[in-house]
């Protein structure tokens, strides 16, 4: 097996080796010089949202009990 990635891409991210060893990596935020470029270019203002597993998935699936027997 080669390497493995898990988690958010718009939040954390976790890389494990072949051999087990982890390493978690965060998405970086722009620069301050390159928001104002691209805001500029784009002409729109560009915040940074946060991943957030409420708006994301506003209807979570619920956990369900087993059926009674009639």
């Amino acid at each position: 097996g080669g390497w493995n990635v898990s988690g958010n891409a718009d939040g954390q991210l976790t890389f494990t080796s072949p051999y087990g060893r982890q390493v978690t990596s965060t998405r970086q935020p722009l620069r301050p010089t390159t928001r104002a470029a691209a805001a500029r270019i784009s002409g729109t203002t560009l915040t940074y949202d946060p991943p957030s597993p409420e708006r994301d998935h506003p209807n979570p699936p619920q956990p369900t009990r087993p059926r009674e027997p009639d």
